[in-house]
């Protein structure tokens, strides 16, 4: 044999005269760091290099002449029956290996192995060799196994796309909202298609942007659902001269707590000021109401006095005398005193006695929440809030009470159940606008103790009522049915979350159309005071001071006035 040997390397380059062909494979080979195993399929041997065992932790001597199957029977159990499937393919039918599978070490630790194989056959094309790499991919594996989880604790979408919109990758997070625009993508698909003309003609562009400006980008989507809008937020950075990776996120709930956040500063705010108001106007009006009583005596004894006078003038035999007490009666209208004085006096008396009424309740409404619940009176509360809401249902609405004057007391926080209540009222008295007819509907407020020792409390009206679809969306955030700048659609939203999670309670609604609207609020008693629940009845019922209505004997509150008008049906809040 010449020493001179020719062949050619890699990319065709001669070997040096020197260099043998195989020895400078096995050189690559073990810089490549690849274990090797040579299968004779002929006589059913093989042949593993050093480099394999030490890639299992394994020296020379820890293995006696293993088989053709050792590199299999190393491997995981649960993987072993698919390995013998996919060599037995690779083998027979010409199927290309290319896998990575489990294979325990020397010391029983998994490796994460990848292992290919080709095959070299005789003259008579059957599979006579087999030469198979093996390669160590545990870290890899580990890696991509960290990454994956990283990315599964995150709930945005994440979606990889061109600026012609294809869809290059594609993984959902855990909002059920953008999983419904995504449900039909898939990778090679076009946005557009599938995902929605709008939504995906906001997301195109902002990923064009990206690439074009070179930087990452914050964007802000609303898609209307009929009347619930849902609110989008998506991070893009470019990936790529044509192509953008874009996190997407649902922040519909986040402008849900965001809202209520900022209608609670609203409502402190206005409420610090109601409180001051009130207290400023509650000083004057203690002197016009000390005022007002005490003429209203005055009145009471100057009449008979008067009337004795005028009785004696008359019996007077001077004829002048007579005349002159005529004559000043006449000037100083003392018929007209005497009639009119005393219901002057009796209608003053009762309006200041009215507008400290609305003082009180305006005091108790906007008292600031407490950190922890406290022993509350619901029909207290009940009352007060129809006292300070009365401008939006007087003059479409009557409400009749029937509260359980035996109701005990409710640990709670007084303040936001006063908010609850505020918004199922006005939203009964908007209800009652779209009431057909001019006659004045009717606002049916009643509190019981319930099954389970639970407080009830209903609030009903005799409006329109509401069709099963828009009962099903109304405690939904955003919802709503009003006109723009009626409703935020935030009240019932937040007054199912003080119910049920602040309160452990439950907040349900019955209607149907034409058949009126009933919230029902049912509230655990936890730790209360016993004993009858206390509080003045609204002023307009014209009952004792600290009395309650029973449920056999209904109040009823009105005002004069008629407001009316035609809808088909119920506003939702």
């Amino acid at each position: 044999m010449s020493d001179n040997r020719q062949g050619h390397g890699p990319g065709g380059a001669p070997w040096s005269g020197t260099e043998d062909p195989a020895e400078t494979l096995r050189l690559y080979l073990a810089a490549s760091n690849d274990g090797v195993v040579e299968h004779d399929l002929l006589a059913h041997t093989a042949t593993y290099s050093p480099r394999w065992f030490a890639l299992l932790g394994y020296e020379g001597e820890d293995v006696t002449a293993p088989g053709p199957d050792f590199w299999i029977e190393a491997s995981h159990p649960d993987d072993q029956e698919t390995l013998r499937a996919h060599w037995r393919a690779h083998v027979e039918d010409g199927w290309p290996f290319h896998h990575t599978w489990r294979m325990h070490d020397k010391y029983g630790e998994l490796r994460w192995i990848l292992g290919r194989s080709a095959i070299r056959r005789d003259d008579h094309g059957r599979p006579a060799r087999a030469y198979m790499l093996f390669s160590d991919t545990t870290d890899a594996v580990r890696a991509g196994l960290q990454h994956l989880a990283l990315l599964n604790s995150i709930r945005d979408t994440i979606v990889r796309v061109r600026t012609d919109g294809t869809v290059l990758d594609i993984r959902l997070g855990s909002d059920d909202a953008l999983g419904r625009y995504f449900a039909d993508v898939t990778v090679g698909a076009r946005l557009g298609e599938a995902a929605g003309g709008d939504f995906s003609a906001w997301l195109v562009d902002a990923v064009s942007q990206a690439v074009a400006d070179h930087r990452v980008r914050n964007v802000s989507f609303v898609h209307s659902e009929a009347a619930a809008p849902r609110y989008f937020e998506a991070r893009v950075a470019p990936s790529g001269s044509d192509e953008g990776v874009a996190l997407l996120r649902d922040v519909t709930d986040q402008r849900s707590l965001e809202e209520e956040l900022a209608q609670a500063r609203r409502l402190e705010s206005i409420g610090q000021l109601a409180a001051g108001i009130a207290h400023e106007i509650n000083t004057p009006l203690q002197y016009i109401g000390d005022n007002a009583r005490f003429l209203q005596k005055v009145l009471q004894r100057l009449a008979p006095v008067v009337e004795r006078y005028q009785e004696l003038c008359a019996a007077s035999a001077d004829p002048d005398v007579v005349a002159e007490a005529h004559a000043l009666s006449r000037r100083a209208r003392v018929d007209m005193l005497l009639s009119r004085g005393n219901p002057a006096a009796d209608a003053c008396v009762g309006g200041v006695r009215q507008v400290a009424d609305i003082v009180s309740a305006m005091k108790s409404f906007s008292h600031q929440g407490r950190r922890e619940a406290a022993p509350a009176s619901l029909n207290r509360s009940l009352e007060n809030t129809t006292k300070v809401c009365r401008n939006a249902w007087k003059n479409v609405a009557d409400i009749e009470f029937a509260l359980d004057p035996d109701l005990p007391e409710l640990n709670c926080f007084e303040a936001e159940l006063n908010q609850v209540f505020l918004n199922i009222v006005v939203n009964a008295a908007h209800a009652l606008e779209d009431r057909p007819g001019e006659a004045k509907g009717r606002i049916f407020i009643s509190t019981r103790v319930a099954d389970e020792g639970r407080v009830e409390v209903r609030i009903r009206d005799d409006g329109p009522g509401m069709s099963a679809e828009v009962k099903d969306r109304i405690f939904d955030p955003f919802f709503t049915t009003k006109a723009v700048g009626k409703g935020t659609g935030q009240g019932l939203a937040v007054a199912r979350r003080i119910v049920v999670e602040r309160h452990g309670g439950e907040l349900l609604c019955e209607s149907a159309p034409g058949a009126g609207t009933t919230f029902v609020v049912r509230l655990p008693r936890g730790h209360h005071q016993t004993g009858p629940a206390a509080g003045p009845s609204p002023s307009s019922l014209k009952a004792r001071p600290g009395h309650l209505p029973s449920a056999d004997a209904p109040k009823t509150e009105s005002s004069p006035g008629r407001y009316s008008r035609s809808a088909p049906a119920r506003n939702a809040p």
